[in-house]
């Protein structure tokens, strides 16, 4: 399906971590605020099959290579209520914990925003 970029290799393990949190299979020992303590956390909702999610993800591959953020995949088919509420939605993108795009995103926007987030996080 797609391929992880260099740097963000490390990201499968944690995404698994939290889609485990989101299913109830008990916890982990990472927490949540160890992952996002140095960059800003990306939530990518998505599904396969999904021509605009597949479009969403290489720019967010892109961006990678611009400004550090931490990614996290989430499948919503894995879980009923991500599917009642992201189904017809997807591709949607959160910015540690608020909503920034659904449906289509540009390298430009996406970039302020992460850029954005950022700085929150050195001040």
């Amino acid at each position: 399906m797609r391929q992880n970029c260099q740097r963000c290799l490390h990201l499968q393990a944690q995404s698994q971590i939290i889609a485990d949190r989101q299913l109830g299979r008990g916890a982990r020992k990472t927490s949540y605020r160890q992952m996002t303590k140095h960059y800003p956390l990306l939530r990518f909702y998505t599904k396969e099959s999904c021509h605009l999610c597949d479009v969403a993800f290489e720019i967010v591959e892109r961006i990678s290579n611009k400004i550090n953020f931490t990614l996290e995949t989430v499948d919503i088919t894995q879980s009923d209520d991500l599917m009642m509420k992201y189904a017809v939605e997807i591709p949607v993108i959160e910015i540690n914990g608020n909503f920034e795009f659904k449906y289509k995103v540009n390298e430009k926007d996406l970039l302020i925003a992460l850029e954005k987030y950022s700085e929150k996080q050195i001040s």
